[in-house]
This record gives structure tokens, C-alpha cells and sequence, in this order.
């Protein structure tokens, strides 16, 4: 089966299970429905910020792409034109305003991501918290790129480390002091390599701290691998909105959670009234 109809079925079985934020109970998955995925707006620099992915569309300077993850889904050389990354490889505009309203609403402070590409969710996560974001990123080339376009938005809050991940992550999360509260895995879709990732991160991040795992239906072995995370005991809440899947690791969250999700205009039929519940 062609990746665009595999990625289509995967959809649409994601879809006819999904819910609402009518079917969620859970405090704090309701609130997570309300205040991330329903709001609109509440993203800071988006027109700037999207004003800047329409001239990357339009970029046809070919750049020499080092990959050390999974690869592309689109594309086999390693001679790539930007405007291909921009449309194919970038974070979403939704995505992005899904991961800016969450900075903004767990105030977090320390943002890590794994995979920076042309930097535009770089400057999405930076431009939503007064803190810092530190970003990796393997491809030296792709990595200039996101610098000049972090330059050209005036964005400062940045720090972009190149290198194998395999490398570079442990080496971060082995000083003490970086403590990451937002960590946004976008860099490399391989099972095993998502999985080090996480095992990783648990032995540096707080129980307040939000995890992302972006695109978590690319291949059978992105889906092993969140099935995997979901299943962790640290683990109290997880969120599958196809797109990307969010991990809450709060241990007041006493009863575990899963919840695949989709915003209530795109199942319209589903309505309610959502009663005020106790904390959990």
C-alpha cells in the first residue's frame, strides 16, 4: 500500500474511534480538550511566523540533507529543494498552535526538541514561553537554514545544537542542571531510536512535564513505539491526536488515561454538557 493511502486508512480508523471533548471526564484530559485543542488563536508571532513558511515554499535553493534518522517519506535523494522541506517535513500551523498554546498553559520553561528542521516550530515553541529552547538537529546544512530564519524573526530565546542524537541527547541530559518541562521528539521516527529517546528523558525530566511525540502514525514502527510509551507506568495520561501524541507523566492523575482525540467541530454530532468534576 502507497504511503498517502496507508496514511489515509490510518486516519480514518484513528477517526472512527476517536472522541470528542464532549467524551472526555477526566479533569485534567478535559482541560488539556478545552484549553489546547479548542482555542484558536493565543499563538504568539503566528503571522510572522507563517508569513515566513509561505517565502520557504517558494525557496528553491537545494541544499545537501545529512539523514540520520528514518528518512523521507517523499523524497530518496539527499539533494533537496527547501520548498520540498517546508511542505512536506515542517511542522503544521496546527500542530504548532497545539504545542504553543501547551507551553503557554503548563508555563513551561525549559523546551527541549529533538529535530529542528528549517526552524519554524523552533520559533513556535521559543516565541510561547519567556524561557529558553534548546533544539537539535542532525543535518549541519538544515541547521544553517533554521539559523538564518530564527535571525531573520528576531527570536533570541534559541539554541540549536547539530549533531547525531545519539550523541548529542545524552550528552545534554547528562549535566544536571538541564532540566527540561517541554520536550517536543521530532527528530527521528525510528522505533528503537523514539524509545532510547524517551528512556532518556524519564531520568531527567519532572513529574510536571509535558512530552510530544510528532507525526506517531508515520510507520508501523512510530505506532509500535507510542503503543510502547503508552503502556509505560510513568505514564498517567496519554493523548493520541493522530497528528502528534501527548504524554503527561503527573502522578495526581491517580487512574490511567488514554484518549484518542478530535477537535468537536469534526465530529459535530457528538454534544453535551460537561459538569464540573472534582480534581483528581
Amino acid at each position: 500500500m502507497k504511503a498517502p493511502v496507508q496514511r489515509l486508512w490510518r486516519f480514518l480508523k484513528f477517526y472512527l474511534r476517536a472522541t470528542t471533548i464532549y467524551g472526555l471526564h477526566a479533569p485534567f484530559a478535559y482541560e488539556f480538550a478545552h484549553n489546547i485543542i479548542e482555542q484558536k488563536g493565543r499563538v504568539p508571532r503566528e503571522e510572522e511566523i507563517e508569513n515566513l513558511r509561505q517565502n520557504l515554499q517558494t525557496d528553491n535553493r537545494i541544499i545537501q540533507v545529512t539523514d540520520f534518522g528514518a528518512g523521507s517519506s517523499y523524497q530518496q535523494t539527499n539533494q533537496r529543494r527547501i520548498k520540498d522541506i517546508a511542505r512536506h517535513s515542517a511542522t503544521p500551523k496546527m500542530v504548532s498552535g497545539w504545542l504553543s498554546r501547551s507551553i503557554q498553559y503548563y508555563k513551561c520553561h525549559s523546551i527541549l526538541e529533538i529535530g529542528t528542521s528549517l526552524g519554524l516550530g523552533s520559533l513556535y515553541l521559543a516565541a510561547s514561553t519567556s524561557g529558553t529552547l534548546t533544539s537539535l538537529e542532525g543535518c549541519p546544512e538544515t541547521a544553517r537554514i533554521a539559523r538564518e530564519n530564527i535571525q531573520k524573526l528576531g527570536i533570541e530565546n534559541i539554541e540549536i545544537k547539530t549533531g547525531q542524537f545519539s550523541k548529542i541527547l545524552p550528552a545534554l541530559l547528562s549535566h544536571t542542571s538541564f532540566k527540561p518541562d517541554f520536550i517536543y521528539f521530532d527528530g527521528d521516527h525510528r522505533e528503537e531510536s523514539v524509545l532510547r529517546q524517551f528512556e532518556l528523558s524519564l531520568g531527567q525530566v519532572g513529574k510536571q512535564a509535558v512530552l510530544v511525540f510528532d507525526d506517531i502514525y508515520w510507520s508501523e514502527g512510530m505506532m509500535s513505539a507510542w503503543k510502547q510509551i503508552c503502556a509505560r507506568p510513568e505514564v498517567r495520561l496519554s493523548i493520541d491526536l493522530f497528528f502528534s501524541g501527548y504524554i503527561f507523566l503527573d502522578p495526581q492523575i491517580i487512574t490511567k488515561q488514554h484518549y484518542r482525540l478530535v477537535r468537536k467541530s469534526w465530529k459535530p454530532w457528538q454534544v453535551g454538557i460537561r459538569l464540573l468534576h472534582p480534581k483528581i
